[in-house]
């Protein structure tokens, strides 16, 4: 059976939220893509390596769960996500990055219960250490050179 935590690596001592998430979970990567005209005129294109992210609707949340999570969400911390879907789990470094209010809702059954959607997203490049780019630049050469004043 799939097992999700949620913890806070500001919290004092190891004590994680399981979540149980909903119809609808999703497990994405996440990039960015910046393009520019350079002085000469020449099209210059910055990429930044993806970084994993998810969306997770969760329901059935206590009342003392959703306030923990909603000031995790509040304050920034910064939080460890275990996934543990199979025999080896993966924990990744992230941030709670909705919008509005994560859990602000009650359930539709059972008003002692929130529920919300939490998108968390990886901080920092936490699963890939790969480093921003430029591509060669047309008049000073390949970055990689000692030549170019670019790189």
């Amino acid at each position: 059976m799939a097992q999700f935590l949620l913890d806070s690596l500001t919290d004092s001592g190891y004590n994680p939220i399981e979540l149980h998430p909903g119809q609808g979970f999703v497990d994405r990567e996440l990039g960015r893509r910046s393009q520019h005209t350079a002085l000469e005129g020449n099209q210059q294109v910055s990429y930044w390596p993806t970084r994993p992210a998810w969306t997770v609707p969760i329901a059935w949340v206590s009342s003392e769960n959703a306030l923990r999570i909603n000031d995790w969400w509040k304050t920034g911390d910064e939080l460890s996500w275990t996934l543990n879907t199979s025999a080896t789990p993966s924990t990744a470094l992230v941030i709670i990055a909705n919008a509005g209010l994560p859990l602000g809702r009650y359930h539709t059954t059972n008003r002692d219960f929130l529920q919300g959607v939490l998108m968390l997203e990886a901080k920092n490049n936490a699963a890939k250490q790969e480093e921003v780019f430029v591509l060669d630049d047309d008049i000073y050469g390949l970055l990689d050179q000692d030549y170019n004043a670019l790189g």
